[in-house]
């Protein structure tokens, strides 16, 4: 896969999130707004000197790299954070490493492993799909997925590198949407608190994107859906076609950016699921509740599958990192950059 999906020049008017993500591929293209959607270029491929992942698996049938988490530390160093599940026994912990120049990993240490015994009794199986802030007082909060589907539970650590267990899970499941379990968690600061996205999962096996707040205290309740299964989609003729994350979207990962116009956004990757498999796809929203989806919807080619995406912004370019798969065989997680000029979104 050399690189991933390219942007299309519209020659119409369009939406705000289809027209402010072009840039590049000439035509006066390179002086529009580039909101870092499309295109990506793989690194690591065939043609290229760089490795192919940024962290694999010597052995991917005893331990595997997935649900990756990028974050800016204080030393401006992108530190990732990443489940090491064992799939035979269905467990898994969360390590931590720092992208050197090349963006690959180094030093992998352990961040959180599961807990026995009565204190966090709740939490003996699993422990992954990280999702980490920074706080301006220098302490860091992760949430994170617990168990099969079990709920979403805290840690805290005062320098981004041992996280603490807190006592007591953040969401449990509850309610039809979440009958067979919730994953994934996305944790933001907002305004006033803090908003938790996260994966559902129905009696019927359908994921979607839910979102609960909270204030400072952390006590949070639940709003609604912030992003369902794919419905009215058309074909390039205009005829209607099933959409391709009809069957489900989950691994929801949202960064609060600041637009040129000093406007605040909510950019949400997230990985969708329909016929064809997976992949990864990209929406947008002003108020963080209710998300509109890009219109070039997926993101990436299909060379492989991809899915759990998250998303960092590197100066004057971005940078996408996931899971890839072939067939059924996780390789690691991978990365890619968009460089095209003009970069509009902070975060």
């Amino acid at each position: 896969m050399n690189h991933i999906t390219q942007p299309i020049l519209l020659l119409v008017t369009c939406s705000v999130w289809a027209c402010s993500s072009l840039g590049g591929g000439g035509g006066g293209a390179e002086n529009l707004p580039n909101r870092g959607i499309v295109p990506y270029d793989r690194l690591g491929t065939p043609d290229s000197d760089a490795p192919e992942f940024v962290i694999e698996s010597d052995d991917p049938g005893a331990l595997i790299y997935v649900e990756p988490h990028a974050i800016h530390t204080e030393d401006g160093e992108i530190a990732l954070f990443v489940e090491a599940r064992v799939p035979a026994e269905t467990t898994g912990h969360i390590v931590r490493c720092v992208l050197d120049d090349s963006l690959q990993c180094q030093e992998v240490k352990p961040a959180l492993m599961p807990t026995e015994g009565d204190d966090g009794a709740w939490l003996n199986q699993r422990v992954g799909a990280p999702s980490v802030v920074s706080l301006d007082d220098g302490s860091w909060l992760m949430a994170f997925a617990f168990g099969q589907g079990d709920g979403i539970g805290l840690a805290v650590s005062l320098d981004g590198q041992d996280f603490v267990l807190q006592a007591l899970p953040l969401l449990e499941p509850s309610g039809s949407y979440e009958a067979s379990g919730i994953d994934s968690p996305s944790l933001v600061q907002t305004a006033t608190g803090y908003r938790l996205y996260y994966e559902a999962k129905d009696d019927d096996g359908v994921t979607r994107i839910l979102f609960a707040d909270a204030d400072e205290a952390l006590s949070f309740e639940r709003m609604g859906v912030a992003l369902d299964i794919g419905t009215g989609c058309d074909d390039v003729s205009g005829q209607p076609e099933t959409c391709w994350d009809a069957n489900g979207v989950g691994s929801p990962e949202v960064r609060v950016a600041t637009t040129a116009a000093d406007r605040t956004v909510y950019r949400l990757f997230y990985t969708g699921y329909g016929a064809a498999g997976f992949n990864v796809g990209f929406g947008g929203s002003w108020d963080g509740e209710r998300f509109e989806r890009f219109v070039y919807n997926p993101v990436i080619g299909t060379e492989a599958v991809e899915r759990q995406p998250t998303n960092l912004r590197l100066q004057d370019r971005y940078l996408l990192l996931f899971e890839e798969r072939t067939s059924n065989t996780i390789r690691g997680i991978a990365a890619a950059i968009n460089d095209a000029p003009t970069p509009s979104e902070q975060f």
